[in-house]
């Protein structure tokens, strides 16, 4: 038997998770970006290196790269259809 008080709030909780997931993958793309951009204001040494190193930046692109993929696929797993 159908009742629509429980789909209803069945939509709302699977609609709430998938909220929480997205900001989780926003927050988690993020924070990379963030801790390199404190580490070249309070220590730029660390980063210099990095930027500064022949394969400096293939790896800075790698990782943005990785960010981007692991972006579309948190994306992809929180997006529920009901």
């Amino acid at each position: 038997m159908w009742v629509p008080s429980m789909s209803i709030s069945l939509q709302g909780e699977i609609r709430t998770l998938a909220a929480h997931g997205k900001l989780t993958g926003a927050i988690l793309t993020a924070l990379p970006v963030v801790i390199a951009i404190m580490m070249t204001i309070f220590s730029p040494g660390y980063m210099q290196t990095l930027f500064y190193h022949p394969w400096g930046k293939t790896l800075i692109a790698g990782a943005v790269g990785c960010l981007v993929l692991a972006q579309l696929v948190i994306r992809k797993v929180v997006d529920i259809k009901i």
